[in-house]
């Protein structure tokens, strides 16, 4: 969906079923978000997100409370010397009983305002907005959009057609907790059982007190939004990694050059990337939520100076002073160590004197040189990212 953005840049983005949990965090740069998250009874399913770009003029608008049975978002364009439009991204899920009064369900929204462009998933089918069959639910709505007059706009085809999974909620569980609470024998007592059924009922009561104390010692994780990267520049990465990885596989000048070639682009591409990720940051400044102060703020703040330094003719204050401190310091660790010995060299270079003296008159023979291709087969079998013993 970002590279959706980013490419087309749309003015309004109404989404639905966006399975968000109040504890995940959505944001899009130039865009203000206005979402409606599922609680329950089953949160994490449902939910509705309209992004609008900023320098439209427009206000949030909270749900009726009236509004039953049907999940919105709603915001209201005020363009000015022209009449305010109301948006909805709407969301009725497929078992929903308010649907049965049409009425009730949707007149609060329509009755809002007097231009209202209502968004989202009905789950109801008919042949009228391009469905093969209809249902029931179709068959009511149909009639009351004859009723009130009312305009629909349905894509020419299916907006579904594969089935998905909702993933279990990821947990952080301290199993210090959960063992000391299992530890806790008040809450996993089990007398003697001499039937089948007091069993089964000891079993069903261990389950239940194993699942307590693990939701008890659980917390949802807080997911942070992993940062944005352009597809472009994702191609990019994986064709540098292919190129480092045949690079350093045969070693070739010309797969060294493209490597460079291709790491090269990419840095003027993070450049530009960077400096546009600036400019939409400059741009999405306001002074209602206090980012344009906060931003100014960072900008006037002044580095920390370096603090005095302790050298060993007095304290360094002056940055000439600290930096002659710092390279006699660095200079005097990045030396040669001592390491003559001359009882040590005298003992070494008996040691191979009397290895000298007695094999001159060896008569082995001679070990023939390697040939080359024996020499290019050893090195074949070197693994390329070990270092050599």
């Amino acid at each position: 969906m970002r590279d959706f953005i980013d490419k087309h840049a749309p003015d309004i983005f109404l989404i639905q079923e966006t399975h968000l949990r109040p504890e995940y965090s959505f944001k899009i740069p130039n865009y203000s978000c206005y979402r409606n998250d599922r609680t329950h009874p089953a949160p994490g399913r449902g939910g509705t997100v309209i992004l609008i770009k900023n320098c439209i003029p427009h206000y949030h608008v909270p749900t009726p409370p009236q509004f039953t049975g049907v999940e919105a978002t709603l915001i209201m364009l005020t363009p000015i010397d022209y009449e305010p439009i109301l948006i909805g991204s709407t969301f009725i899920p497929p078992v929903n009983d308010y649907f049965k009064n049409l009425n009730a369900a949707l007149d609060p929204i329509f009755n809002y305002n007097n231009m209202t462009i209502l968004v989202g998933d009905f789950n109801a089918k008919h042949t009228s907005w391009g469905c093969p069959v209809s249902d029931t639910r179709g068959n009511r709505l149909y009639r009351y959009i004859m009723n009130n007059n009312i305009d629909v706009l349905a894509p020419p085809t299916p907006t579904r057609t594969a089935k998905f999974e909702i993933p279990p909620p990821q947990l952080n569980t301290t199993w210090s907790v959960f063992t000391k609470t299992l530890a806790n024998t008040e809450n996993c007592y089990l007398s003697q059982a001499s039937s089948t059924p007091e069993i089964e009922s000891q079993i069903r009561e261990l389950t239940s007190e194993i699942l307590t104390a693990h939701a008890n010692a659980s917390k949802p994780m807080i997911h942070s939004e992993p940062p944005f990267v352009q597809g472009e520049l994702k191609h990019l990465f994986r064709k540098r990694n292919r190129a480092r990885e045949l690079w350093q596989f045969t070693r070739y000048p010309q797969h060294k050059t493209e490597l460079n070639r291709i790491q090269n682009k990419i840095k003027r591409k993070v450049g530009l990337y960077r400096q546009q990720v600036w400019e939409e940051h400059l741009t999405s400044l306001d002074a209602e939520d206090g980012s344009l102060w906060r931003t100014a703020k960072a900008l006037r703040k002044k580095a920390s100076p370096i603090s005095a330094l302790n050298g060993p003719n007095g304290i360094a204050l002056s940055d000439t002073n600290k930096t002659d401190l710092i390279a006699k310091s660095l200079q005097s660790q990045f030396q040669l160590n001592d390491i003559h010995n001359p009882h040590k060299d005298e003992i070494i270079t008996n040691i191979v004197d009397a290895y000298i003296t007695n094999h001159t008159n060896n008569t082995d023979p001679i070990p023939p040189p390697a040939l080359p291709s024996e020499v290019i087969n050893y090195i074949k079998k070197i693994k390329i990212k070990k270092s050599p013993e």
